[in-house]
């Protein structure tokens, strides 16, 4: 009797994992079509008939139609590359929804019982379909169907558009349909599952007549990149929805249930040769972090700039937690096509382990402990520590002949001999007389297959988890001790040592190291560093590294931030009163430096693209920009403001709207579109940017108030506009804003009016004369195309996350326009908060020259000064009046009729100063009575007794 012929299909992209050995399990790349590489040893989903292409949309359903279409099998099965179906049923009795794995090895493979093919197949061949175990909702309470709508990157209107397609062409499935998302609470997730041919055909005939046609009415024009996956979450539900119509319908069906498994990191195959002709290939091997990735570029870069066209250079950059946009700019570096560069996440082998770090050692130190296995495919690999720099072709080291070396290595000077943690480690430390040679391990020469004997990669991460005192570079010297053959000193020079392509006594340098705390990208003053960054300047990655010069400057906003001076009191006082002022458990002066010493900053990465709006001029002449922001709730408000912005207008220029939000309904901008009825010369466009706010994990605010970070990023978010106009969404308009068009702003970033309010904050801030110098950002033109020059987008996100900040977008602009503002006179941003509070809008504003007011061309009707909530705000007539021209006119009188009885807006009375912000004589009070002292304040509470 012939076997039945099963084949379970586990997907992944980017790199080889590791699989069971077991010829029922078949890998295959999903998105073969768009991807940038086949990858080699495994399958293809862009072979035959295949929808390739759409992967990034249909995610795994893509694979399952691939299947589906080029294979007869008689059982189809459907893993990912870190979720797995468990065969061992004693897990599923744990009750656990996923049950978490550190990794996909050996160990874990054979506790799921997935090593044997004949067992599992005896389990298989018992069932019709076997699925994970579900997900139980409340069915009580939480259904589905709200399940899915509560997703942050899923729509309401994208499953119902799903179930009127159900309805129309597949109405018998209805009853599973509403006992699946509506009634039960079961979910069925991640597309796990092997089913008999025969009802797999039957899932997938029904499957993809759904999604297709679901997916030809889809408009994406507005959805994200998550967003538009919609069709693959769908078929997670679609297959809920068959399995429940089987249940139902189909009383022979047989079904069974697995454990469903998730794993922390995934185990990746030894790399296969990039190119054909090994003997001729070059493989280099460098480690990275988040923190040393951009210069492991340049080093790359490097390289690069020196290869030989007659050789293949197969570059592998170990890592653990790089993301793949970062990988996918830093791939570009390749622009050669002798020349590959490869990521391999080596997380697995580190997971179970703890290693040790500080400042000057990171985690990726260890990193090369694992290179002889992830490299096991080549005979000899090259090892380079990241920001060191090529001189020559790195292949003249392939060259040099290792035989029965274990390792080859520069050997450091007899005054930098074996530390001593290494001698403990060695086993030659108790011999008459025994001096080790120290290595240098910045560059390395591995002998793989005699590595290996050696030293296996378990061997060495475990000595370096059990002597954590002890270095990568410790180990490494006393494990090869004996096995290592030395290497020119040319081949690792340190850049105090030389002058760049001088010959020194050990010759002309071939790779220079910056080594010790000082380093080129910290210091440009240091012997060396030109080369450096002469070679950055032609990385893909050379933005990132600006931008944490740019960020070096803004220091002090960061957690953790040490004044130079504090950093000198340390080394003066190692006793507790530093630590008292700064609130720190530890009273190590050197452990309060060595936590000092890598700032967030130092870490900014561009991880992910920036995303785009892809908005462009909306009028080919005589455009004029103007951006809002508005939530859902403040759309009527909004509105009220777009209108007095029209009727301002005028007739022969075009105004190009364009409104920031995260989740406005479409049948809500619609209506807010509705607007611009009867203006050819107006235009109303939505941007999502909700994508941009996911990049916000800094100060902890409402997702609404989020919206207003925006405007620190307009410039990247409007990619092809030189200039824009931003206008609060609590003002009204009552002169033309188009004066402001094509402004000539010199050097300058912004044009706005002053802002009063900041006081000591503005000092904290670091603000320059505050009550002279600082904006408000409610009303701003804005020079989009300058920013764009001087600020890349991912320092001023990293800047907005750096801290809570109190006025949020606008201490952010102030900080970094200081000095390139010019300003607009006070009638432009005429603020009803100001003048509604009576004494203090009369102290801090009619006493400053920079606030003398006229006639306002535009209100502000900011703070609590708010005409639909509040009565008696000054002006208020002027935003009822534009109001009841508006189309949300009902809407607006709805809510204020609804709102309880509001009193006035009342006069708050504020203490007088006794010299205004401005007053010369200020300067000379701050030194008597420093700001933040106690007798400062004990002065205060005298005047403010007699002044009341």
């Amino acid at each position: 009797m012939s076997k039945s012929k099963i084949k379970i299909y586990v997907t992944c992209f980017n790199n080889k994992i590791t699989i069971p050995d077991n010829d029922l399990f078949e890998l295959v790349q999903g998105g073969a079509a768009n991807s940038e590489r086949r990858l080699p040893g495994m399958l293809h989903d862009d072979k035959g008939d295949n929808i390739s292409k759409l992967n990034p949309r249909f995610n795994d359903a893509a694979t399952i139609y691939w299947a589906w279409k080029n294979f007869d099998n008689d059982y189809y099965g459907f893993f990912q590359y870190r979720r797995f179906l468990s065969f061992n049923t004693e897990i599923l009795k744990k009750n656990r929804y996923e049950y978490p794995y550190d990794t996909n090895d050996e160990k874990a493979f054979a506790e799921m019982r997935l090593l044997d093919a004949e067992k599992m197949r005896g389990f298989i061949e018992q069932y019709d379909v076997i699925t994970c175990n579900y997900l139980q909702y409340d069915k009580d309470y939480y259904s589905l169907y709200q399940q899915f709508c509560e997703v942050p990157y899923e729509r309401e209107e994208d499953l119902n558009l799903l179930i009127e397609v159900i309805q129309q062409r597949s109405p018998e499935f209805m009853p599973a349909v509403r006992k699946y998302l509506f009634e039960d609470g079961k979910g069925y997730f991640a597309n796990l599952f092997i089913m008999r041919k025969e009802y797999f055909h039957q899932l997938c005939e029904w499957m993809f007549d759904i999604l297709f046609e679901f997916d030809r009415r889809m408009d994406y024009n507005d959805y994200t990149f998550a967003q538009r996956r919609v069709p693959g979450y769908c078929s997670e539900r679609l297959l809920g929805i068959f399995y429940t119509y089987l249940q139902m319908n189909e009383k022979t069906c047989k079904f069974g249930t697995l454990q469903k498994c998730f794993f922390q990191t995934t185990r990746e195959q030894p790399l296969d040769p990039i190119f054909p002709d090994s003997k001729r290939t070059v493989p280099i091997v460098l480690s990275a972090s988040k923190q040393s990735l951009p210069y492991c570029n340049v080093t790359v870069q490097s390289i690069i700039n020196h290869m030989s066209p007659d050789l293949f250079y197969d570059i592998v950059i170990l890592h653990e937690e790089i993301t793949s946009y970062a990988i996918k700019r830093f791939v570009k570096t390749a622009t050669k096509r002798n020349c590959s560069i490869r990521f391999a996440n080596v997380s697995s082998y580190l997971v179970r382990h703890k290693l040790r770090e500080d400042g000057a050692a990171g985690k990726e130190d260890y990193y090369r402990f694992v290179l002889c296995d992830v490299m096991g495919r080549y005979d000899k690999a090259i090892y380079l520590d990241s920001g060191v720099i090529a001189l020559e072709d790195i292949a003249h080291l392939k060259e040099i002949e290792l035989n029965e070396y274990a390792l080859a290595a520069v050997v450091d000077t007899p005054a930098n001999s074996l530390s001593d943690n290494s001698r403990r480690l060695s086993p030659k430390r108790d011999t008459a007389g025994f001096q080790q040679e120290c290595l240098q391990t910045e560059v390395l020469l591995f002998n793989v297959e005699e590595f290996s004997r050696l030293a296996g990669w378990e061997q060495l991460i475990r000595t370096a988890e059990e002597r954590a005192g002890s270095s990568s570079r410790d180990i490494l010297n006393c494990t090869v001790q004996g096995r290592v053959k030395r290497l020119d000193a040319e081949w690792n020079v340190a850049a105090e040592q030389s002058v760049y392509r001088q010959p020194q006594e050990n010759g002309t340098p071939k790779i220079i190291r910056y080594a010790g705390s000082e380093k080129p990208w910290n210091n440009p003053k240091i012997n060396g560093a030109e080369l450096f960054w002469e070679t950055a300047k032609s990385a893909p990655l050379y933005s990132d590294i600006v931008a944490r010069q740019q960020l070096k400057k803004f220091d002090r906003y960061f957690p953790g931030y040490l004044p130079e001076a504090d950093k000198s009191l340390l080394n003066k006082q190692p006793d507790s009163k530093l630590q008292k002022r700064k609130g720190e458990k530890e009273s190590s002066p050197d452990l309060a430096l060595k936590q000092n010493s890598s700032r967030p900053w130092e870490c900014i990465l561009e991880e992910a693209a920036f995303p785009d709006t892809g908005l462009s001029p909306a009028f080919e002449a005589d455009n004029i920009a103007i951006e809002l922001l508005s939530s859902a709730y403040y759309l009527p408000y909004l509105a009220v403001t777009i209108q007095s912005i029209i009727e301002s207008g005028d007739s022969s220029k075009n105004y190009d709207i364009i409104v920031f939000t995260d989740g406005i309904p479409k049948e809500r901008q619609k209506k807010l579109k509705r607007v611009a009825d009867g203006y050819s010369n107006v235009s109303i466009r939505f941007a999502d940017v909700s994508q941009h706010l996911a990049l916000l994990n800094g100060a902890q605010l409402p997702q609404y108030a989020k919206l207003i970070y925006c405007r620190v990023w307009m410039a990247h978010i409007l990619k092809n506009y030189d200039q824009i106009i931003c206008v609060d969404s609590d003002m009204v308009v009552t002169t033309d804003v188009s004066i402001f068009a094509d402004y000539d702003f010199g050097d300058d970033f912004v044009l706005a009016a002053h802002e009063w309010c900041y006081g000591e904050y503005g000092d904290e801030l670091g603000l320059d004369d505050c009550t002279k110098t600082a904006i408000n950002a409610g009303f701003m033109v804005m020079n989009l195309k300058k920013i764009r020059e001087i600020y890349p987008a991912i320092m001023m996100v990293s800047l907005c996350n750096a801290r809570g900040w109190r006025y949020m977008d606008q201490d952010i602009l102030n900080i970094l326009f200081q000095g390139k503002i010019q300003y607009l006179d006070y009638d432009w941003n005429f603020r009803m908060d100001y003048d509604s509070v009576g004494a203090l809008h009369i102290t801090e504003c009619l006493n400053n020259p920079y606030y003398q007011r006229k006639s306002p061309k535009i209100i502000h009707f900011a703070g609590e000064a708010k005409p639909w909530k509040i009565s008696g705000v000054r002006y208020e007539e002027e935003f009822w009046d534009i109001a009841e021209r508006s189309k949300f006119y009902r809407e607006i009188m709805v809510a204020r009729i609804s709102t309880p009885y509001s009193a006035p807006y009342p006069v708050v009375a504020q203490p007088k100063r006794l010299l205004r912000i401005d007053h010369p004589a200020r300067k000379y009070l701050d030194a008597l009575l420093p700001k933040g002292t106690k007798r400062r304040e004990f002065i205060k509470k005298i005047l403010r007794f007699f002044i009341r």
